[in-house]
């Protein structure tokens, strides 16, 4: 049976495939989002020195900017993706 786009994007953002194929992709956004987590928490805080935040504002406003929309990307994905699961699927009110 031919999975729909929606629930390949759930079984990636909630690592639920039971695949081998797909651990790669579990993988890579796996590694991908803490790696975004953990030098934004790097950047939060050279930001601090103000050294740094005068010589290199502008890197430091790309990289928070170029965050947010993944971020955003990936709660987006989560909402839509979340009604494959049947916790989900009803509506709220």
């Amino acid at each position: 049976m031919k999975k729909t786009i929606k629930e390949r994007v759930y079984e990636i953002v909630e690592a639920v495939s039971i695949d081998n194929q797909d651990m790669i992709f579990l993988d890579a956004f796996d590694k991908f989002m803490i790696t975004l987590i953990s030098l934004n928490t790097l950047a939060v805080i050279l930001e601090t020195v103000e050294s740094l935040r005068n010589r290199h504002f502008f890197l430091f406003r790309w990289f928070e900017v170029f965050s947010m929309i993944v971020f955003t990307a990936e709660y987006v994905l989560r909402l839509w993706s979340c009604t494959v699961d049947e916790k989900y699927n009803r509506s709220v009110v």
